[in-house]
């Protein structure tokens, strides 16, 4: 998932044109209802990234607080209910499931003021949910280990070949390396580095390396704001490279990729202050179809700065894409918009 030396993040994809709408038309006609607000915090919070559990609740991690937080998508009215308030931090950026109904969560110092106080000040947290339905009194919160050679750790995903919790492997933007954690034992270290995670210069929003990161079987997709690009690599089970990292997608310069989830041979990304979420094929593409805007556009405020995305695990929400925004804190629409960071599902189906 974000955040750059000023978290300035954005992503602006050209698309092709093709049968389905143009994302570069804000005029285009998208079917009534496609975006759903859940939930809008005041202004000023600043969601960073989003998981869904198997009960098909909403975890979210706040940049702008030490607060991980859960929305109910099936309420009448969605409220978001504080889960853990973690001690001695600022903030909490990424997240993943490493067990069933067991999460970590990297949580540090951030500050919006002054992006130089988080390197060192990061570590992993251990948070489960038990069974009972009274869940939200005894969830059960532990710290794993401190990173203290990690500056701004975001992109995270569980390694599903290690042993139950799964080890974690951990993105860092402003060094460009991802490391492993033992989820059991803390121990850690770099496993991947490389020219496409690699931290590179931007000449508006400081330097930045590898964000998004997702493991599907033994492939470890990830994103780099800095390059602009999609990219993946083979692993081995404990992490490590089995190959030679790929382009899947080259976006345009000098914008940037986020967070993403994939299905369906097809990656959903957000893309900061392009204000839109965009699908990009990642295999067996039709010619002349790369990548295409489902939901907002770099003009509207329909998905203010998003950070984040991740479809529903239910029967009723497999075809919602989940999406959490930091609402033009970081980058105001057109420039000067901002509202609350919003929690919004988008509905993806005619996209499948």
């Amino acid at each position: 998932m974000t955040l750059l030396r000023s978290i300035a993040i954005s992503l602006l994809i050209t698309s092709a044109a093709s049968h389905r709408p143009n994302p570069s038309d804000e005029s285009n006609c998208r079917p009534e209802g496609r975006v759903r607000l859940l939930y809008q915090y005041p202004a000023g919070t600043f969601v960073e990234n989003i998981a869904v559990r198997s009960n098909g609740k909403l975890l979210l991690t706040l940049l702008d607080r030490p607060h991980l937080d859960q929305i109910d998508p099936f309420d009448d009215i969605p409220q978001a209910e504080t889960i853990v308030q973690f001690p001695q931090a600022r903030s909490v950026s990424g997240i993943a499931e490493i067990a069933h109904d067991v999460f970590a969560t990297t949580v540090g110092n951030f500050s919006f003021d002054d992006p130089n106080v988080s390197p060192g000040t990061w570590s992993v947290w251990h948070t489960s949910f038990p069974t009972s339905k009274r869940e939200s009194r005894k969830v059960k919160v532990r710290r794993i280990t401190d990173l203290p050679g990690i500056n701004f750790p975001n992109g995270m995903s569980n390694l599903p070949e290690t042993a139950t919790p799964n080890d974690i492997l951990v993105g860092d933007v402003f060094t460009g390396k991802i490391w492993r954690v033992e989820s059991r034992t803390g121990e850690k270290e770099v496993v991947i580095e490389n020219n496409l995670t690699a931290v590179v210069p931007d000449p508006l929003y400081g330097e930045a390396g590898v964000n998004g990161l997702l493991v599907r079987g033994n492939t470890l997709y990830f994103a780099n704001t800095g390059l602009g690009i999609l990219a993946r690599q083979q692993i081995t089970s404990d992490g490590r490279p089995a190959g030679e990292p790929q382009v899947v997608a080259r976006l345009t310069s000098p914008q940037q990729a986020d967070d993403f989830d994939i299905r369906g041979g097809y990656g959903y990304l957000a893309t900061g202050s392009g204000n839109a979420i965009v699908r990009t094929c990642l295999e067996h593409c039709e010619p002349g179809v790369q990548s295409e805007a489902i939901a907002g556009g770099l003009n509207s405020t329909e998905v203010a700065e998003p950070t984040s995305v991740a479809f529903g695990r239910t029967r009723k929400d497999r075809h919602i894409l989940y999406v959490v925004t930091g609402g033009g804190r970081v980058t105001p629409v057109n420039g000067n918009v901002t509202i609350g960071a919003q929690v919004l599902a988008v509905d993806t189906r005619g996209w499948e």
